[in-house]
């Protein structure tokens, strides 16, 4: 151990660190934090920023708490700050700092002996990323809140910075507040261009350590070198030039972003950069970095299995390309010392990482990400420009890969988008864009390839998936299912879940335990941050192939539905239908002239419930009007047009989103009811609707609902098929 020479500073901790790991090549000295000056620096790897960030050394300069606190931007967790002749400990969370431990500078010999192995920077990295859900990877002394906070602050830095130069760039090119679509693009593309350049220049990137932002032109045409790409559509007149200069002047002096990361950007991508129309258009979810970071980790054990040579990754329908990223990243962490220095990398990297997208300016984004990631080296990415739907680019990249990494558009296939691909191509064989991309890159994915994916729920039991469902049984397994609420995305309104997995080749994978986990919406604050779930069980991979449908659903209170099995069905001693269905008034169907609904009688009307009404209690009934009973405008009957026979009403929708969800109530005259409500009527058997309407509204029957619903409906399927000891009651 290296023996103390100098007298006690910051400075002096460098031969100590360097004994923990912290090379010559993995540290930045004299790195400026809020008008302080840290004496080092320490990363786990390039590119330095908060996310490869593990120690700060300073020398106290106004208090020490004032200067752990100036540390906490820097997004590393230990803080090491000398005053006199003690060295000061500091942890930092997401919101505070606290003294964690007082080290007299005569001790630091033992001290950093005693420490040594948890200060390394694998280490620290690694309880940073994969310590947030493994628990062996974790230290007391690491929060793990701290590295998603600094990330999405500094997102919203950049943020406003974007939006700030965006308006002032329409202003000075005086264009309307309702810009085109070209518009638009071009005011992103400039701005995001001078963001990269900012960024590049304040990571001391060569070419741009002495950019000179005064002077556009070289500011874009060094930009366009470093990505392989052209800039000449950006400056295409003297206004746009003078315009830009003035964006280019107000960043070069804004704050300094050599620390940000490239997931930073992700939130700017997802809060800024993607219009409402593309949203609709293509689906567009961007996949937000905790989850990215969650999937990627779930899946690193497997992908370390993989020799390091045949680790190609994949990502279809990449957007932003926050799971290449995450790639670049692990990649980059596996490789050996010598091999994971830049140039080095390079090549590597280049030939083993690839995307796709349909949307140009996402692969424009895509490809700054990826260059922003592995810095100082220049693009040279693989990523196309591609209509996944229109040639088999996804089986022929998937099946030269180990790795799949995906967040797929949840859209239907509109009819007339499938006509153009059936003439284009080929025809789609599924409704779900997410069950038509997945099954197609998985099945060409070699065996012994894993993948880890972002589905909306409803692919884990629609009949339209049940093909993708049952390839998945019988040619992988999977280490894990987790189920999420609705809103996981800012601007996705779907319950989705994921699938992380390996292909298997056979059906072996049916004796694979499933990690299954669920994320209620109560605990997705939790999750985002600490990747804490409501409920976890472990089921086994075979139990998904023992129906037709392959249905990859498992209820909360499992043990309490399996226990139940052998007891009778509720469709035993009652027959259970939904409402029926109008056909739309905005159809072609719709005879002209017809009204659905009105308030008084008319003839051809029947008093029936068309919803439920607000505040309504169980022993009252929904608000009645009167129900167009024509055939020609009824699209669906099932049960609903049904008069005269006495019935249980309860909702189709969950009534709450908590377990309360049910309302059951009782309608002894039988009237017709719409397709909100699910319609019990006993069989016969001498069961009475008061025992029946008491069971519904049971807290066993709203356990049951509440478990096995959506937030959208409780399916009039499941309480056919599913629920269970009903019959024991007469």
């Amino acid at each position: 151990m290296p023996s103390q020479k100098h007298p006690f500073s910051a400075k002096s901790l460098q031969p100590w660190l360097e004994e923990c790991g912290y090379t010559e090549d993995k540290v930045l000295p004299n790195l400026a934090i809020g008008g302080r000056n840290a004496a080092i620096a320490g990363f786990s790897q390039r590119p330095f920023d908060s996310r490869s960030a593990c120690v700060i050394a300073m020398d106290v300069t106004t208090s020490p708490a004032e200067d752990a606190a100036a540390c906490r931007v820097t997004g590393a967790p230990i803080t090491l700050l000398c005053q006199q002749n003690e060295l000061l400990w500091w942890k930092q969370g997401p919101s505070d700092q606290r003294e964690y431990l007082r080290v007299p500078a005569t001790h630091l010999e033992g001290f950093f002996r005693e420490h040594r192995k948890d200060f390394e920077p694998g280490t620290i990295y690694r309880a940073k990323t994969i310590g947030r859900f493994e628990a062996t990877y974790q230290r007391e002394f690491v929060d793990l809140g701290l590295m998603p906070m600094v990330e999405k602050e500094a997102g919203e830095v950049i943020e406003r910075l974007l939006l700030e130069q965006v308006a002032a760039l329409r202003g000075l090119l005086g264009w309307p507040k309702d810009l085109s679509a070209e518009q638009g693009q071009w005011l992103v593309r400039a701005v995001f261009w001078l963001l990269g350049a900012k960024m590049l220049h304040d990571k001391s990137v060569d070419g741009f350590i002495r950019l000179d932002f005064g002077d556009v032109d070289q500011v874009f045409e060094r930009v366009a070198r470093h990505y392989g790409q052209s800039a000449e559509s950006i400056i295409t007149s003297q206004k746009k030039r003078q315009a830009l200069q003035y964006a280019a002047n107000n960043i070069a002096q804004r704050a300094d972003l050599r620390l940000a990361t490239t997931e930073a950007l992700a939130y700017v991508y997802e809060n800024t950069l993607i219009s409402r129309e593309v949203r609709k258009e293509l689906g567009t979810h961007s996949t937000p970095a905790y989850l990215v970071d969650y999937i990627v980790g779930r899946l690193s054990p497997w992908i370390e299995e993989i020799p390091s040579d045949q680790r190609y990754v994949y990502e279809p329908a990449c957007g932003h390309a926050g799971f290449l990223v995450a790639a670049v990243r692990l990649l980059t962490s596996l490789l050996p010392t010598e091999q994971a220095t830049p140039p080095h990398r390079r090549a590597y990297l280049r030939e083993r990482i690839q995307g796709s997208d349909v949307d140009s300016f996402a692969l424009e984004i895509a490809r700054l990400s990826l260059t922003l990631t592995d810095i100082p080296n220049p693009n040279g990415w693989k990523l196309k420009q591609d209509d996944a739907f229109a040639s088999d680019l996804l089986e022929s990249a998937a099946s030269g890969s180990r790795i799949l990494l995906a967040n797929p558009p949840f859209e239907k296939i509109e009819p007339a988008r499938r006509d153009a691909y059936t003439r284009q191509f080929r025809a789609p064989q599924f409704v779900s864009q997410a069950a038509e991309i997945l099954h197609r890159a998985i099945s060409a994915l070699p065996s012994g390839g894993v993948f880890g994916v972002v589905v909306p729920q409803n692919l884990l039991h629609s009949s339209d998936a049940t093909a993708f469902r049952r390839m998945l049984t019988d040619k992988a397994e999977f280490e894990e299912i987790c189920l999420f609420p609705d809103k996981m995305f800012n601007f996705a309104d779907v319950e989705s879940g994921i699938l992380i997995g390996r292909k298997v080749g056979d059906a072996s994978g049916g004796k694979k335990l499933v990690r299954y986990r669920r994320v209620r919406e109560g605990e997705a604050t939790a999750f985002r941050s600490s990747y804490a779930v409501t409920g976890e069980i472990t089921v086994p991979m075979s139990r998904f192939a023992e129906s037709e449908s392959c249905d990859f659903r498992v209820p909360d209170l499992e043990e309490v539905w399996a226990s139940c099995a052998q007891l009778p069905k509720l469709e035993d001693f009652v027959e259970i239908g939904q409402g029926f269905s109008f056909i739309g008034e905005d159809q072609p169907g719709f005879p002209k002239g017809q009204k659905r609904t009105s308030p008084t009688p008319k003839e051809g009307f029947v008093k029936g419930f068309e919803n439920l009404g607000d505040d309504v209690m169980s022993h009252q009934l929904p608000p009645t009007t009167y129900l167009n009973m024509a055939e020609e405008i009824i699209l669906r009957p099932r049960a609903g047009n049904t008069t005269g026979v006495p019935q249980v009403l309860l909702n189709e929708a969950p009534v709450q989103r908590g377990p309360w969800c049910v309302k059951a109530m009782i309608d002894l005259i039988g009237r017709p009811a719409t397709t909100r409500f699910t319609l019990m009527r006993p069989n016969g058997g001498g069961y009475h609707l008061k025992n029946l309407w008491a069971l519904i509204n049971s807290t066993f029957a709203a356990a049951f609902a509440h478990t096995h619903s959506t937030k959208r409906d409780i399916l009039t399927g499941t309480w056919r098929g599913h629920a269970c000891a009903f019959g024991l009651i007469r």
